[in-house]
């Protein structure tokens, strides 16, 4: 598998408790992303790695569990996209909850600055 430059949608999850829903998409539009796909689970990851979501966007309020996120990190970088925090951080899964990060990016890498940058300015 592998990431796509080539793709403009937005994954996130159905449930409006797993991230800011409105942010996330306003987000997305201001890098001129207009699709949005919902689903759930690690799903998500799967869409940026195969190319078929350019951005999943995870803004929560609390501290994620590792086993939400640790397999799907893998599946991207490996399919050449990237994975980090908000703020640019690499995700720790050194403990159960990942404490020491604000949120989850995740993008096809060629638009990882981009949502970054989106992110400082929202």
């Amino acid at each position: 598998i592998q990431v796509s430059p080539n793709v403009d949608s937005l994954v996130q999850s159905f449930e409006a408790s797993h991230g800011n829903h409105t942010a996330q998409q306003d987000i997305a539009k201001h890098m001129g992303i207009e699709t949005v796909i919902l689903m759930d689970s690690q799903s998500k990851y799967a869409m940026v790695a195969s190319g078929n979501a350019a951005v999943y966007l995870r803004l929560s309020c609390y501290a994620e569990n590792i086993w939400d996120h640790a397999a799907g990190v893998i599946l991207v970088e490996e399919a050449g996209g990237k994975v980090s925090d908000r703020n640019g951080k690499h995700l720790c899964f050194t403990a159960a909850k990942m404490a020491g990060n604000s949120g989850v990016v995740v993008t096809n890498g060629v638009l990882h600055e981009k949502a970054l940058s989106a992110l400082r300015e929202y």
